[in-house]
């Protein structure tokens, strides 16, 4: 995912938009553990996390699967 320069935040699958961004695995757990300990505005240095931006980011993890997740022979 990744913080813009006016502070919302988007996931970016490809890792390729501009701003600050954070990597998290494809895991929905760690995607709710980071949500809950509000890891996300540690590393992405933002107060607090938009309701929108945070009403997306746990809409994306309950869509996430672990076999989603690349693997050694696709990379």
């Amino acid at each position: 995912m990744v913080r813009d320069a006016v502070g919302r935040l988007t996931v970016d699958p490809t890792g390729r938009c501009n701003g600050r961004g954070a990597y998290l695995c494809h895991d929905p757990a760690c995607w709710g553990t980071a949500l809950k300990r509000h890891a996300l505005e540690r590393a992405l240095r933002v107060t607090t996390l938009h309701p929108a931006d945070r009403a997306a980011l746990v809409a994306y993890a309950q869509g996430l699967r672990l076999d989603d997740s690349p693997q050694p022979d696709q990379i």
